[in-house]
């Protein structure tokens, strides 16, 4: 605790407010990358609403179960619009773009880490490459739940959906989309390092740390992966040389330089969404 005092009394304050800019402008990014995502659907609802609904949602993210911001948001769409066609759909597909980035990031990480030769990091990618293809393949994907005589109506109808989605080139628009928040992450670790006089590895490794650090809190049940990423975080920072402490105190302080501006919208979100509401 005292080191971490220490060490922000003596933060960079410019570039710590840099690093909260670009989380702040991140937050807005992905409420209208959904708004695209929606509109696949021919989703009618302003993209003013969309906002609010996301950022008011968002926040749910931190309360068990993993996943209530989905629901929640779902039921905020209702609330502000007779149309929704897409709304889960465009979830899942939100949520593959996220997953989809972060694994791309986490092959990166361990080629990196691991230092495999190039011709196993070249196949570790064309295996890839081939599983991307399944998954946006939806006749595939019916012919595994046939080989395997799975019924399952609501699955067949989501894959049938997301075949939609990734026939579109909104739903490129989406992944630029999410490329762009992740390379802004990244860039904002990195701010943060250097305001904490922390910085010690390569921008380009902060650009592929979070993210792969996301990928693993994706698949576990924490929900917003609270203390699985900060573990995760704290582990590849060490890995990359940076003390232990230091390290602690530069994933804490990350986790709630990325709450701030959640809260802040959520606040603001909430506030207008009501009014429209009541009038």
């Amino acid at each position: 605790y005292n080191q971490a005092l220490e060490t922000f009394k003596s933060a960079d304050k410019v570039l710590l407010l840099l690093s909260f800019s670009l989380l702040f402008i991140i937050n807005i990014i992905c409420a209208f990358r959904w708004a695209f995502l929606l509109r696949i659907f021919g989703n009618q609802t302003e993209n003013s609403k969309i906002f609010h609904i996301y950022n008011i949602s968002n926040l749910y993210k931190y309360i068990p179960p993993k996943g209530i911001n989905y629901i929640v948001r779902g039921s905020y769409l209702k609330k502000a619009s007779n149309d929704e066609r897409g709304k889960i759909t465009s979830m899942f597909g939100e949520f593959y773009a996220d997953l989809y980035v972060s694994i791309i990031s986490s092959l990166i990480l361990t080629t990196l880490l691991i230092k495999i030769p190039l011709y196993q990091a070249l196949l570790l990618y064309l295996l890839f490459g081939i599983l991307t293809w399944a998954l946006i393949s939806s006749n595939f994907l019916i012919r595994l739940l046939d080989l395997f005589n799975i019924r399952f109506e609501k699955l067949r109808r989501l894959i049938e959906n997301f075949n939609v989605l990734t026939r579109n080139k909104l739903f490129y628009i989406s992944m630029l989309f999410t490329v762009v928040a992740t390379v802004m992450r990244g860039i904002a670790l990195y701010l943060l390092a250097l305001s904490l006089n922390m910085n010690s590895i390569s921008i380009f490794n902060y650009l592929i740390i979070f993210d792969s650090a996301q990928f693993l809190a994706n698949i576990f049940i924490s929900p917003a992966g609270l203390g699985i990423r900060d573990i995760i975080l704290i582990s590849i920072f060490v890995s990359f040389g940076i003390s232990t402490s230091n390290a602690i105190i530069l994933s804490l302080s990350y986790r709630f330089l990325i709450f701030l501006p959640e809260l802040l919208l959520w606040g603001i979100s909430i506030l207008i969404f009501r009014k429209i509401n009541s009038t």
